[in-house]
């Protein structure tokens, strides 16, 4: 699958990343739409850490100035970094999110938010 290569390596601190939508499964009666992707991580400071290093364009001006806000946001609404548009080194163009390991467990078990749930009631594809 291309865009399991085009995936992978990208994301240094991801557990794993999983893909949904009309971008990673075609749809007989559409065109191929952008991939969405989300990018599942042990611990959101050091992806972010990480991630702000290797992919400044993927964040917002006021989250380069003020680095700190990301995974506080991310921890208070686990699925809230959003990069859109996203270029990744490989040329793909893509939107992903990002979510603690222990934040999607208790958000599938619990369905606290339908957020993240209504995403993946779609197919997925594990791509790293």
């Amino acid at each position: 699958m291309a865009l399991k290569a085009s995936v992978k390596g990208v994301f240094d601190r991801a557990s794993f990343v999983l893909g949904y939508g009309s971008g990673v499964f075609q749809q007989a009666s559409r065109p191929k739409g952008m991939p969405d992707l989300l990018v599942v991580t042990a611990d959101v400071n050091s992806f972010h850490d990480s991630n702000m290093r290797r992919h400044p364009t993927h964040y917002s001006k006021l989250a380069l100035t003020f680095p700190s806000t990301v995974p506080r946001l991310n921890r208070t609404r686990p699925y809230t970094h959003f990069a859109l548009d996203a270029v990744l080194p490989t040329g793909l163009v893509c939107k992903y999110g990002v979510i603690g390991l222990a934040d999607l467990k208790s958000s599938l078990s619990t369905w606290n938010s339908l957020y993240l749930p209504g995403r993946l009631h779609k197919p997925i594809a594990l791509l790293e």
